[in-house]
Protein backbone atom coordinates (compact mmCIF):
# COMPACT_ATOMS: atom_id res chain seq x y z
CA UNK A 1 0.00 0.00 0.00
CA UNK A 2 1.40 3.41 -1.01
CA UNK A 3 0.31 6.75 0.34
CA UNK A 4 1.16 9.82 -1.63
CA UNK A 5 1.13 13.02 0.43
CA UNK A 6 1.89 16.39 -1.07
CA UNK A 7 3.71 18.64 1.39
CA UNK A 8 3.95 21.60 -0.98
CA UNK A 9 2.87 24.83 0.65
CA UNK A 10 1.76 27.53 -1.74
CA UNK A 11 2.06 31.06 -0.50
CA UNK A 12 -0.38 33.54 -1.98
CA UNK A 13 1.25 36.07 -4.27
CA UNK A 14 1.92 39.27 -2.32
CA UNK A 15 0.36 41.25 -5.16
CA UNK A 16 -2.52 39.00 -6.12
CA UNK A 17 -4.73 41.92 -7.22
CA UNK A 18 -2.69 44.26 -9.43
CA UNK A 19 -5.54 46.74 -9.73
CA UNK A 20 -5.10 47.72 -6.06
CA UNK A 21 -1.37 48.52 -6.28
CA UNK A 22 -1.98 52.18 -7.17
CA UNK A 23 -4.82 54.63 -6.93
CA UNK A 24 -5.60 55.78 -10.48
CA UNK A 25 -7.39 58.92 -11.61
CA UNK A 26 -8.07 59.85 -15.25
CA UNK A 27 -8.64 63.47 -16.28
CA UNK A 28 -9.83 64.86 -19.61
CA UNK A 29 -7.18 66.71 -21.58
CA UNK A 30 -7.73 69.87 -23.63
CA UNK A 31 -6.89 67.97 -26.81
CA UNK A 32 -9.68 65.89 -28.34
CA UNK A 33 -9.34 62.15 -27.69
CA UNK A 34 -6.65 62.64 -25.05
CA UNK A 35 -6.79 61.96 -21.31
CA UNK A 36 -4.23 62.25 -18.54
CA UNK A 37 -3.88 59.18 -16.31
CA UNK A 38 -2.27 59.78 -12.92
CA UNK A 39 -1.36 56.91 -10.62
CA UNK A 40 -0.77 57.62 -6.94
CA UNK A 41 0.95 55.60 -4.26
CA UNK A 42 -1.47 54.71 -1.48
CA UNK A 43 0.71 56.84 0.81
CA UNK A 44 -0.28 59.88 -1.27
CA UNK A 45 2.52 60.96 -3.67
CA UNK A 46 2.26 60.67 -7.44
CA UNK A 47 3.63 57.37 -8.82
CA UNK A 48 3.17 58.05 -12.54
CA UNK A 49 1.66 60.33 -15.12
CA UNK A 50 0.71 58.98 -18.55
CA UNK A 51 -0.90 60.62 -21.56
CA UNK A 52 -3.60 58.48 -23.18
CA UNK A 53 -5.09 58.83 -26.65
CA UNK A 54 -8.28 56.88 -27.28
CA UNK A 55 -7.47 54.80 -24.19
CA UNK A 56 -3.94 53.86 -25.35
CA UNK A 57 -0.63 55.06 -23.92
CA UNK A 58 0.52 57.72 -26.34
CA UNK A 59 3.49 60.09 -26.13
CA UNK A 60 4.95 60.65 -22.67
CA UNK A 61 4.81 58.54 -19.54
CA UNK A 62 6.76 59.46 -16.40
CA UNK A 63 7.02 57.58 -13.15
CA UNK A 64 8.48 58.60 -9.80
CA UNK A 65 10.06 57.27 -6.66
CA UNK A 66 7.89 57.46 -3.54
CA UNK A 67 10.13 60.36 -2.44
CA UNK A 68 9.28 62.32 -5.63
CA UNK A 69 12.40 61.95 -7.81
CA UNK A 70 11.89 60.84 -11.42
CA UNK A 71 12.34 57.09 -11.87
CA UNK A 72 11.33 56.43 -15.49
CA UNK A 73 10.69 58.38 -18.65
CA UNK A 74 9.03 56.55 -21.54
CA UNK A 75 7.72 57.40 -24.99
CA UNK A 76 4.78 55.49 -26.47
CA UNK A 77 3.03 55.47 -29.81
CA UNK A 78 -0.48 54.02 -29.55
CA UNK A 79 0.43 51.66 -26.68
CA UNK A 80 3.72 50.60 -28.28
CA UNK A 81 6.79 51.44 -26.23
CA UNK A 82 9.26 53.41 -28.36
CA UNK A 83 11.97 54.11 -25.78
CA UNK A 84 12.46 54.38 -22.06
CA UNK A 85 15.07 55.56 -19.59
CA UNK A 86 15.38 54.71 -15.91
CA UNK A 87 17.05 56.92 -13.31
CA UNK A 88 18.63 56.55 -9.90
CA UNK A 89 17.30 58.92 -7.24
CA UNK A 90 20.24 61.30 -7.84
CA UNK A 91 19.24 61.66 -11.52
CA UNK A 92 21.95 59.45 -13.03
CA UNK A 93 20.74 57.15 -15.80
CA UNK A 94 20.51 53.47 -14.90
CA UNK A 95 22.46 51.69 -17.61
CA UNK A 96 21.46 48.20 -18.76
CA UNK A 97 18.11 48.16 -16.98
CA UNK A 98 16.60 44.69 -17.46
CA UNK A 99 13.94 44.25 -20.11
CA UNK A 100 10.58 43.64 -18.44
CA UNK A 101 7.00 43.01 -19.46
CA UNK A 102 4.79 45.86 -18.20
CA UNK A 103 1.90 43.50 -17.47
CA UNK A 104 3.87 41.40 -14.97
CA UNK A 105 5.46 42.09 -11.59
CA UNK A 106 9.23 41.79 -11.41
CA UNK A 107 11.67 41.96 -8.52
CA UNK A 108 14.59 44.14 -9.65
CA UNK A 109 18.02 44.20 -8.01
CA UNK A 110 20.43 46.92 -9.13
CA UNK A 111 24.00 47.66 -8.20
CA UNK A 112 24.94 51.34 -8.12
CA UNK A 113 28.71 50.93 -8.28
CA UNK A 114 29.45 54.65 -8.00
CA UNK A 115 27.63 54.80 -4.65
CA UNK A 116 28.49 51.22 -3.62
CA UNK A 117 24.77 50.50 -3.08
CA UNK A 118 22.43 47.61 -3.76
CA UNK A 119 18.91 48.74 -4.67
CA UNK A 120 15.95 46.34 -4.73
CA UNK A 121 12.30 46.90 -5.55
CA UNK A 122 9.26 45.35 -7.18
CA UNK A 123 8.20 46.84 -10.51
CA UNK A 124 4.84 46.82 -12.25
CA UNK A 125 3.82 48.81 -15.33
CA UNK A 126 6.94 50.98 -15.12
CA UNK A 127 6.24 51.93 -11.50
CA UNK A 128 7.87 50.95 -8.22
CA UNK A 129 5.40 49.18 -5.95
CA UNK A 130 4.95 51.03 -2.67
CA UNK A 131 6.86 49.54 0.26
CA UNK A 132 9.13 47.39 -1.91
CA UNK A 133 12.04 49.83 -2.39
CA UNK A 134 15.13 49.05 -0.31
CA UNK A 135 18.61 50.51 -0.59
CA UNK A 136 21.61 49.20 1.32
CA UNK A 137 25.39 49.37 1.22
CA UNK A 138 27.07 46.73 -0.91
CA UNK A 139 29.28 44.78 1.48
CA UNK A 140 30.52 42.43 -1.25
CA UNK A 141 33.43 44.54 -2.51
CA UNK A 142 36.16 42.68 -4.38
Amino acid sequence: MFINIDFTIEKPAPYSNKSTLFKTLVYPDAREGYKLKIDFYHDGPKAAETLLKDGLKHQSSESYYLSGEQFRSALYYRDTLIRELYFFKNGDTIKNFPSVNEKEIFHIKLYNTTKNKVIEFDLYDGKIISGSYHEKNNDNEN
